[in-house]
């Protein structure tokens, strides 16, 4: 070999080197950003179960509250209905008041008595 060939044959395995180098940098770089990717998957899975745990208390809270408005909206019917038979039961109660009072308007109010001198 040549001192010529040689000095070739230098150049092109220093070229090699480098590029091995620069590869070798870049697998380190590639295996730490994994590492990392790695870390925050686990987070986020971490994080994923916190949340589904934390949709599972909601789900739960809003099933009690159909409940609860279920269980109001029957109280508020059965009021309706108390309040519409109350009413029913005490309109003759209070169109004879009216009537006694003469309160039942003011064509069939009987005429005052003007008061006695004495």
């Amino acid at each position: 070999m040549t001192d010529n060939e040689r000095a070739r044959f230098e150049v092109l395995l220093e070229d090699i080197q480098v590029q091995v180098g620069v590869m070798a940098e870049g697998h380190t770089m590639l295996v730490a950003g994994q590492a990392e990717l790695r870390a925050e998957v686990a987070n986020l899975a971490r994080s994923q179960v916190e949340v589904q745990a934390g949709l599972a208390v909601l789900r739960a809270d809003v099933a009690g509250l159909k409940t609860d408005v279920a269980e109001l909206k029957q109280g508020q019917a059965d009021i309706r209905a108390d309040v519409h038979d109350l009413r029913v039961s005490l309109e003759p109660r209070v169109a004879r008041i009216e009537r006694h009072l003469g309160l039942e308007g003011p064509e069939r109010r009987r005429a005052r008595r003007p008061a006695a001198k004495r």
